[in-house]
């Protein structure tokens, strides 16, 4: 039967950090900001600092649940939910760009009936000239 992970590491010692590292001590602030970039780019394919989950969790919250957005005040520390309205919450800027993204994909889907009516009317304008 396998052990835990945090046993493994800490092997024996006991530890109240939340991570531990490979060498069986408690990530520093420093260390974590270090290598969680290195940790979601490996396993996500993208690098994302410590920092940027504070904007994931204001605009998760602001984008689906509208009812409690308040408290990403508190999530954040803010005194004010305008400040965290103005640094953190990017859900109005996320469906903006999935409303162009629906229009695009509205005109992409017409484009080939647009294209073969231009491409008849063309090919008529040519024999006509050719007469």
């Amino acid at each position: 039967m396998s052990q835990p992970h945090r046993s493994v590491l800490l092997s024996g010692k006991s530890s109240s950090g939340l991570w531990i590292s490979q060498y069986g001590k408690p990530l520093t602030s420093d260390s974590f900001s270090r290598e969680l970039p290195k940790v979601t780019e490996r396993h996500l394919g993208v690098p994302i600092r410590p920092h940027a989950f504070r904007h994931v969790a204001a605009t998760s919250i602001a984008a689906t649940d509208l009812e409690h957005v308040n408290i990403i005040r508190d999530l954040l520390g803010h005194a004010t939910l305008d400040m965290a309205e103005k640094r953190y919450n990017r859900a109005s800027g996320i469906a903006s760009c999935n409303r162009l993204q629906s229009i695009v994909k509205d005109i992409r889907k017409d484009m080939p009936k647009m294209g073969r009516a231009n491409q008849k009317h063309s090919r008529r304008r040519r024999y006509e000239t050719s007469r």
